[in-house]
């Protein structure tokens, strides 16, 4: 501040200061009756001054004019800060219309069904991009994959030491991940969510429906090997649009190995082919693993996340249990109420052949020949021994070559439980030799009838399992699949 200035500010607090006090000023002595006396003419002279200065202040400077001139001095001692606090001001008001103004036309373009805007010059319109495999999707552990290839006649063991595996369970499923992305979305539209349908049929009838939020990779469980899928996905935007994509997938062909939360060993038997080369076993009719209730071993016992997945994605319908009595307690069915149980004393291997044996497998195949009980899990303590046997009698009765049989019942040491081949392998023998036969299906087949499964229920049991297997006609690209709105 310049000296004049503050000069200027002193005199008018001083003024201000006699206004506010009637007009005497608060340094000035009053001149008393005995000194102008005294004084004579100067004393006159002087109480007339006085009076006389004090007028000229009382008719100058009006109680309006003083509040005036205070609030000037107020803002000029304070003018940095009124500039401050109005640039702020200024800045708050714009913000305010703008954001107003964004609502308005955002509720505008909803309403309207405006398109986002369109993006400049060398950039693509707004589009979903669905990833093509180029391959087909492996849905086991490559461990796995090497075992069942027919070149390859290494143990299982012998597999699992070579990936690293030794002790290490590689009976679980691997997820089919489905990948998409929204390309050169506007700044002011986001992807609300994805709606994803994956089915068997081009029309996405059965689809199954999946809604994402917040990820662009779907991971797809326990689909079934060897098979052709179309799937399509939506993506609905903040503005109302909703873009669509569609691509397919084919699974490897392998077996399916599925991971059921609590227990252990879980496949489906189908995927294998017969002797012919031109039909196979459907999938999703006949699972096989381990307890479901820990009777026997409280390490095989179902959680929730597991009964989720039986009665959710696999649909099961009847437990056939085969452990002897003495393991099972009657009145439990994890399953819950909507799964009938069925409970059959199972045999293992060379036990079949004996009377009690036959018994058991004539109502075992009673209940696989009836459609009305599919799907069906199958299961002993570690899924094993009696139900391998079981498997063992019905891939042969369906044509599946002997080292096919071999194999799958060897898959149960992916999951580190011992089997019995040995004992697995004089079973096989003397259900070829059965009947005077020389062929695996020609002796499982007169072993049935002589069980007591009829005919009816031996052609039941064809029209429910076989079936052609599927020619596809796949072309594989590397590129996206892109589509826009």
């Amino acid at each position: 501040m310049h000296m004049d200035e503050k000069n200027n500010e002193v005199r008018e607090d001083l003024e201000d200061t006699q206004l506010e006090n009637g007009g005497a000023q608060p340094d000035e002595v009053e001149v008393s009756n005995d000194e102008t006396s005294e004084g004579g003419e100067d004393g006159d002279s002087a109480v007339e001054q006085v009076h006389h200065h004090h007028r000229h202040h009382r008719h100058s400077r009006t109680r309006f004019g003083h509040k005036i001139r205070k609030l000037k001095r107020f803002v000029r001692k304070n003018r940095r800060v009124f500039l401050v606090v109005l640039v702020f001001s200024l800045a708050a008001v714009i913000m305010l219309i703008a954001s107003v103004l964004l609502a308005y036309y955002d509720m505008y373009a909803v309403i309207n069904k405006i398109p986002p805007s369109q993006p400049s010059e060398g950039e693509g319109t707004t589009r979903l991009l669905v990833y093509q495999y180029s391959e087909p999707i492996a849905l086991v552990h490559e461990s796995v994959l090497s075992y069942i290839d027919p070149d390859v006649t290494a143990s299982v063991s012998a597999i699992m030491n070579s990936y690293d595996r030794k002790g290490i369970r590689t009976d679980k499923q691997v997820n089919a991940a489905l990948q998409y992305t929204v390309a050169d979305l506007s700044s002011r539209v986001k992807v609300k969510y994805f709606t994803v349908y994956i089915s068997e049929n081009p029309d996405y009838s059965d689809a199954q429906v999946y809604r994402v939020v917040d990820s662009t990779t779907l991971e797809v469980p326990m689909l079934k090997c060897g098979t052709l899928y179309y799937y399509k996905v939506e993506a609905m935007l903040t503005d109302g649009n909703l873009l669509s994509a569609e691509s397919y997938i084919m699974t490897a062909t392998s077996p399916r190995i599925l991971t059921v939360s609590g227990i252990i060993n879980v496949r489906d038997i189908g995927g294998w082919s017969s002797i012919a080369g031109n039909q196979t076993i459907r999938q999703e009719l006949l699972y096989r693993g381990s307890e479901l209730d820990g009777c026997s071993n409280k390490d095989y016992t179902i959680d929730k996340n597991g009964i989720a997945d039986m009665t959710r994605f696999l649909n099961i319908k009847t437990e056939l249990d085969l452990r002897t009595a003495s393991i099972r307690v009657d009145g439990i069915n994890m399953l819950g109420k909507n799964v009938q149980q069925i409970a059959v004393q199972g045999p293992a291997y060379d036990e079949v052949f004996t009377d009690d044996g036959k018994e058991a497998i004539r109502q075992i195949f009673t209940v696989l020949a009836n459609k009305d009980n599919y799907p069906i899990y199958m299961h002993d303590t570690t899924g094993c021994d009696q139900t391998g046997t079981v498997v063992g009698i019905l891939e042969a009765f369906l044509g599946v070559e002997r080292s096919q049989i071999n194999k799958e019942y060897a898959l149960t040491e992916f999951s580190t439980l011992s089997t019995k081949q040995s004992d697995f392998n004089s079973f096989l023998n003397n259900l070829q030799k059965y009947g005077g036969n020389n062929s695996l299906q020609g002796g499982s087949r007169q072993f049935l009838l002589d069980c007591g499964v009829t005919e009816e229920q031996l052609e039941s049991l064809k029209e429910i399992y076989l079936t052609d297997i599927p020619q596809y006609n796949i072309v594989y690209e590397t590129t996206a699949v892109e589509q826009g709105q």
